[in-house]
């Protein structure tokens, strides 16, 4: 994992930002006039950025999972052969990004990456949108955190640096093109709200889904499985842990896919007596009771309203672009989970999506559920994963969240909708492992299961 930031100017205040991301190596150049910065969290490689070649460089945060030894040198040598392959024709810069991204995306992944050559600056996140990314265009910047406007994960950005302009490019992969062909579903939802505006897309046509099968439960098993196996890191594994439906089904996963000698640690970071304190407790003792073969640890962080409050401030600068009462009641819950969790991993795995994949939230109901759904997953970059990467991630670690992957999305489309209402796929899987005590939980949103909402009074008085 790495930290991002180019800009026509040093930003310190952000650079600063951005070096909390990644603690073992980092590194600041001057390149093509631009100020280029990265900080990195070694995981798999120990390779120093920003990478710097004669016709380019490059800024990389995130994972590629196509068991290479380094990400870093398989998008350098990427980078290398797109440009050889149009070396009489640099200026089809459209169909140089294009066939980047094109090659980098055959495999499953979840990145941020900027790419600067002379005359142009492309950046993109993954199709789902799980790295932080965004961009201001007064005095140019580029970067992980403290960014006015967010990346849309839909399109790749090519800015001109002579003209100062900026074009997006909406991506081909086929998971784009099934969202975007269903946008149609949504779109009024899209136009009712302002803050939704760069996601307005008039010109998407309306098309058949790209899914043919329904996904049964021995399907999502399998693919939980996969998804899990490909993000797991030796040593220890540590999940920020609630102990609802979510972060149970990210631990049963866990413990299938990784060795027997890997301990496993469950980050509950709550206030006492809150229902995500007694939900963790619960399903804990019953992990250690079906799988006593395996070592587990529940790891409580106790929650208090004063060091909530000295860390007000970070929080806002860190959750920013957002700015909500809830934006801040969450961030609270995973940076204090995170700063735990570093203790005993340079990863942690959260259950992030499930909500918006398998119909958790109470406001999906009524006839058209699953376009509500289809309008949280469409947003959920925009809404939750870059916020939850950037408040993880100032902790010098990395969060992976095994229910976003492409193939569990797509699947999950046409899941029917006697077992996708309430989650009830999820929670026939853990019937079927034996977990059926902790399938009858109830959703509770996050800032209420914590009991982190028993304080807004106090974080938000005014003076």
């Amino acid at each position: 994992m790495c930290g991002i930031y180019l800009g026509e100017e040093e930003d310190f205040k952000i650079i600063n930002m951005v070096a909390s991301r990644g603690k073992d190596l980092q590194k600041s150049v001057k390149f093509n006039k631009f100020f280029l910065f990265s900080s990195v969290l070694a995981i798999r490689d120990k390779i120093e950025q920003p990478i710097i070649t004669e016709n380019f460089s490059f800024l990389y945060n995130g994972e590629i999972y196509n068991e290479t030894v380094s990400d870093t040198i398989f998008i350098k040598e990427t980078i290398e052969d797109v440009l050889l392959h149009f070396k009489h024709d640099q200026h089809k810069i459209q169909e140089i990004s294009m066939d980047i991204y094109t090659k980098i995306n055959k495999f499953e992944n979840e990145l941020a990456l900027v790419i600067l050559f002379k005359d142009y600056i492309l950046f993109f996140k993954d199709d789902i949108g799980r790295k932080s990314l965004g961009y201001k265009l007064n005095k140019l910047q580029i970067s992980s955190v403290g960014y006015q406007n967010e990346v849309d994960c839909l399109f790749l950005y090519i800015y001109d640096i002579k003209e100062k302009s900026l074009q997006k490019v909406l991506k081909q992969s086929d998971y784009v093109q099934h969202l975007v062909s269903n946008y149609h579903r949504i779109a009024h939802m899209i136009q009712q709200n302002k803050s939704y505006a760069f996601l307005n897309q008039e010109n998407f046509k309306k098309s058949e889904s790209l899914i043919n099968k329904n996904c049964s439960v021995h399907d999502l098993d399998k693919l939980l499985f996969e998804s899990t196996k490909m993000r797991l890191i030796k040593g220890n594994i540590v999940v920020l842990f609630s102990g609802g439906i979510d972060s149970n089904i990210i631990v049963l996963y866990l413990i299938l896919a990784s060795k027997s000698d890997q301990k496993i640690f469950l980050i509950n970071s709550s206030f006492i007596d809150s229902q995500d304190r007694e939900n963790a407790k619960t399903s804990y003792s019953l992990f250690k009771k079906t799988f006593p073969e395996r070592i587990i640890e529940l790891v409580i962080v106790d929650l208090n309203c004063e060091m909530i409050k000295t860390y007000k401030q970070h929080l806002e600068d860190l959750i920013y672009p957002k700015t909500s009462k809830m934006d801040l009641n969450i961030a609270a819950v995973l940076y204090f989970g995170a700063r735990e969790a570093r203790n005993y991993s340079k990863v942690c795995y959260l259950g992030s999506g499930a909500d918006e994949i398998f119909c958790g939230y109470n406001k999906y109901k009524g006839d058209e559920y699953r376009d509500k759904m289809f309008f949280d997953l469409f947003t959920i970059s925009y809404h939750n994963t870059t916020r939850d990467d950037r408040c993880i991630s100032d902790n010098n670690i990395e969060p992976r969240f095994p229910f976003l992957d492409t193939k569990i999305i797509k699947s999950s489309f046409l899941i029917k909708s006697e077992e996708i209402k309430n989650k009830a796929i999820l929670r026939k899987i853990l019937e079927n492992y034996g977990l059926g005590e902790l399938s009858s939980f109830k959703k509770v949103a996050m800032q209420y299961g914590s009991g982190i909402y028993k304080i807004e009074k106090h974080l938000y008085k005014k003076n």
